[in-house]
């Protein structure tokens, strides 16, 4: 009895390991609050000369976004694109580049706050 326990315990914690969260993309604001302050986060994928989109619809969108986003991406050029409840509509904010097999860290304060955004 005790080794049939055994056994189906170590099938959960491998079915477990085997299905746990990938991610290679780590967006932060280090818990300053920005992203909270977003009521909508979009990802575009990009033309990695032009920067033009690929497509019309984002491949990611996260309403409500909370620090940190993570997330599983192919490799390629992404456009980071912010909406919030009092502009009516979406703000570029940057792009960042994602490698085959490499863990990205970006740390959104890092970049300047679009002007579209900026409270006067």
């Amino acid at each position: 009895m005790r080794s049939s326990i055994a056994v189906v315990v170590i099938l959960v914690l491998a079915a477990v390991a085997a299905f746990g969260e990938t991610y290679n993309l780590t967006i932060t604001d280090h818990r300053t609050e920005l992203l909270e302050w977003f009521t909508e986060v979009r990802l575009y994928a990009v033309d990695e000369t032009t920067d033009e989109r690929l497509d019309e619809e984002p491949i990611v969108v996260l309403e409500s976004p909370s620090d940190p986003i993570r997330l599983l991406l192919d490799p390629g050029r992404y456009e980071f694109i912010v909406w919030m409840f009092w502009f009516p509509i979406e703000v570029h904010y940057f792009y960042f580049d994602v490698e085959d097999a490499e863990q990205i860290m970006i740390k959104i304060r890092s970049y300047e706050l679009p002007e579209e955004l900026i409270v006067r």
